[in-house]
């Protein structure tokens, strides 16, 4: 049987704003490995805007591919780092043209020989000057 993945922590900011940085502190009951932690668009929802698909257009076909790619392509942002004795910091920068909404900021980590996950929402909102 394949083990569950334990249970790690992971702490950011709750909310962030286009083209800034997200520090992200992480730890598991793990030894020394990495940490991969992704930034990307909740399930069902695309990271970039849906081209409209017009079924009449002679690129209809075109059209649907790139959507698909982009209904596909979940991943906004994402660093992989060292993990000593199961704990990791990253800093993920969030891209500049990124629309605002929720995003979920997740971890896989592993020591090699054991793994753990984690995940929480972010909000991505415009900072008003």
């Amino acid at each position: 049987r394949m083990p569950w993945p334990k249970k790690a922590k992971l702490a950011a900011a709750k909310a962030a704003a286009p083209g800034t940085e997200l520090a992200i502190e992480g730890s598991a009951e793990l030894g020394d490995g990495t940490a991969l932690v992704t930034f990307e668009a909740e399930r069902l929802k695309s990271v970039e805007r849906l081209e409209k698909a017009d079924r009449e257009a002679k690129d209809f076909d075109k059209v649907l591919k790139r959507n698909w790619t982009r209904m596909n392509e979940a991943v906004a942002a994402e660093a992989e780092v060292a993990m000593k004795g199961g704990k990791f910091t990253a800093t993920i920068r969030i891209p500049g043209e990124l629309r605002e909404g929720t995003y979920l900021l997740k971890v896989y980590a592993s020591d090699g020989k054991s793994d753990a996950i984690a995940s929480r929402k972010v909000k991505v909102e415009a900072v008003e000057k």
